[in-house]
């Protein structure tokens, strides 16, 4: 009788016999087939917090990176978070007295640059009139913050100019009340010791509209 040769290689018979056998309850799975290994990564969802979270810790030395993970990480959940995280460093650097002169301006301009970035990026996208909010709190620290900074290049109060810029755009987003916006826009004004504000009203003039312009 002529036996299969099985040199290097089982038969596809044996292969078949060997690979498949009866579990418990009866059915046929295959023997060399790897077993299911339970799931154990975590949801997706959750990754971008627990990357930030660790992201946070290692950015520990530098103040200026953990405040922007902690902006990314809020924004991760809603744009309400965000604003909490904006409202509180605003008012800390409101509430800051040092001077900062030109070797630390740098950290100033980032931190600054941070907060409006965030405002447009984060909040404006999802609720403008919150946003527009932020930015006047933003504003509002112009005076007080070139007050102590040595701003020779002029860096400082660039930012201010750009949240001017914004200012016109979420405002128009908002779909703002005319008569507020221009008592606000009034106010900011007779508070323009720095030049902040000087193209405040064209900025604003399509918001404001032909019923704030003439208030």
């Amino acid at each position: 009788m002529h036996l299969p040769q099985t040199i290097g290689s089982a038969t596809p018979t044996t292969i078949g016999l060997r690979a498949n056998i009866r579990n418990s309850d009866g059915a046929i799975r295959s023997r060399y087939a790897p077993e299911e290994a339970p799931n154990r990564e975590e949801p997706r969802s959750a990754r971008p917090r627990t990357l930030a979270e660790l992201l946070i810790e290692i950015g520990d030395a530098n103040a200026a990176v953990k405040r922007r993970l902690r902006l990314e990480l809020a924004g991760a959940d809603s744009s309400a978070d965000v604003a909490r995280e904006i409202r509180k460093r605003l008012n800390l650097i409101a509430c800051s007295r040092s001077f900062v002169d030109w070797q630390n301006r740098r950290g100033l301009v980032e931190d600054l640059q941070t907060q409006r970035r965030a405002i447009v990026d984060h909040v404006g996208k999802t609720d403008p009139k919150e946003a527009l909010d932020l930015m006047w709190g933003l504003m509002a620290l112009a005076s007080s913050v070139s007050a102590r900074c040595d701003d020779s290049s002029g860096t400082v109060i660039g930012i201010f100019h750009d949240g001017v810029s914004d200012l016109g755009r979420l405002a128009e987003a908002a779909k703002s009340d005319a008569k507020d916006l221009a008592d606000r826009a009034f106010q900011a004004l007779l508070d323009n010791d720095y030049g902040q504000f000087d193209h405040l009203i064209p900025t604003l003039s399509a918001a404001l509209g032909d019923a704030g312009l003439d208030i």
